[in-house]
């Protein structure tokens, strides 16, 4: 009797075509599979925003690409990369925070880090005593105050 289980980063996650509860799921990664796939023979690159601008209609949001994706490389035991996918930055972290990781050395963000593509790996955001706040600005808001910064 065939499974519709699939291991996923240590749980255990349920796609099925015929169980109206994951069947979105389950064609979401059939469907990302099989572009993977003829992104791979091809040769081509793609960011996950330009997946999701493929196929929109399919994933609803962005979001949904970058999960799918995640749970395809946890299934397939490889990366982003080696699906000619190119990561898009999700920011940076700048300060006296250490981002403690779950299977990983820690990362010191005091001269700046990239924060990692699948946040799920963070397990607790350290803070030296002096930090008072975080700061969150969206990128686009960034570079617009970045320009404007630029030009005065």
């Amino acid at each position: 009797m065939l499974s519709n289980d699939i291991l996923l980063k240590g749980h255990t996650a349920r796609r099925s075509f015929s169980n109206s509860n994951t069947n979105h799921q389950a064609c979401l990664t059939a469907w990302l599979l099989h572009y993977l796939r003829e992104l791979v023979e091809s040769g081509s690159f793609k960011t996950e925003w330009g997946v999701w601008y493929d196929n929109p209609i399919l994933f609803r949001n962005a979001r949904a690409v970058g999960m799918t994706l995640t749970d395809i490389c946890y299934l397939l035991e490889c990366t982003e990369r080696s699906l000619n996918i190119i990561l898009d930055l999700k920011g940076e972290v700048n300060g006296k925070v250490t981002l403690k990781m779950s299977e990983e050395d820690d990362i010191n963000c005091l001269h700046g880090q990239k924060i990692p593509k699948d946040i799920r790996r963070i397990s607790d955001i350290a803070m030296d005593g002096s930090v008072e706040c975080i700061l969150v600005l969206e990128k686009a808001l960034f570079m617009m105050l970045s320009a404007k910064q630029n030009s005065i």
